[in-house]
């Protein structure tokens, strides 16, 4: 059995002038042409932040992140503006899901038969940690949102979800959720994208929230890419997130060495994503490991 061939869908996206690209100071901050989704989802968050500050910065008459005045020029794109042009880079495409679940459904009928194949396992991996997030997404209300780049959680005092209409979510008690996925103090304060309520570890959300009050120090993208991509180059020691249980439940997550040496100076005081790495180890003979990997 071979590995799915690639996504039709994942082709290099037409040049044209977008308004994202009007925040691009240097040629390797254009996204347009890039095929990897991941990748342009780096390059498009950064520029969305910084778009992001400038309109922030106008409307109280400061200077932009550079600290240059605000040019009187061409306006920074519109919230409209940015979601419409990025509908395309959504990663939930349904043929790539579609695909991903024949993928696993035949690795796994060939693990049962005894041919299992090792070549399979960073796309099983890639799968898993996809559809963990999908799944705490749903469980949270926000099974779409985490997949828009410029997305603002409905938890966060500047979210969509904010307001009577939406009293369970307002009130940090979103239906049927697990008390692990439940919002903290921190996620119904503090704006930031959806993607960072789908980690079943409170603690972990709020170091999260905490580092991105400074994105020299923290790289969001960085760590998107890399529990996105899971191992996805297949090598055996990259940084990467595993989900070997339920999605909610942090039992069922490990950390590779390589993200607690890259990331673990964001996991003070997550001794439950340690102590289930640990657990995972030990049934594969392997030894325990520490923090300060």
């Amino acid at each position: 059995m071979e590995v799915p061939p690639a996504d039709p869908n994942n082709q290099a996206i037409e040049l044209a002038p977008m308004a994202p690209q009007l925040q691009a100071r240097k040629p390797d901050e254009d996204w347009t042409g890039v095929t990897s989704t991941v990748e342009r989802r780096r390059l498009q968050n950064r520029l969305n932040q910084r778009a992001y500050r400038r309109r922030k910065s106008k409307r109280h008459g400061g200077s932009d992140e550079n600290g240059s005045p605000p040019s009187d020029g061409q306006p920074p794109p519109s919230p409209s503006q940015i979601e419409s042009a990025l509908r395309v880079c959504r990663l939930s495409l349904p043929e790539r899901r579609a695909r991903y679940e024949r993928f696993a459904e035949q690795a796994y009928a060939d693990y049962l038969s005894g041919k299992a194949c090792l070549a399979h396992l960073p796309a099983l991996v890639q799968f898993n940690v996809f559809q963990a997030l999908a799944r705490n997404a749903t469980m949270l209300g926000v099974a779409t949102e985490w997949l828009i780049y410029d997305s603002l959680s409905p938890f966060g005092r500047e979210g969509p979800g904010l307001g009577p209409s939406h009293p369970p979510i307002a009130a940090g008690r979103p239906p049927s959720c697990p008390d692990n996925l439940r919002p903290t103090t921190l996620q119904l304060t503090v704006p930031h994208h959806p993607w960072i309520d789908l980690f079943p570890i409170p603690r972990m959300r709020d170091n999260l929230l905490l580092a991105t009050a400074d994105p020299d120090l923290f790289d969001e993208d960085g760590l998107c890419f890399d529990v996105m991509e899971a191992g996805g180059t297949g090598a055996s020691e990259e940084p990467a997130l595993i989900v070997w249980g339920e999605p909610w439940d942090p039992r069922g997550w490990e950390a590779t060495v390589a993200f607690l040496r890259k990331w673990g100076w964001l996991l003070g005081g997550c001794g439950e994503l340690l102590e289930a790495t640990n657990y995972w180890r030990e049934k594969r003979g392997e030894r325990r490991l520490e923090l300060g990997v």
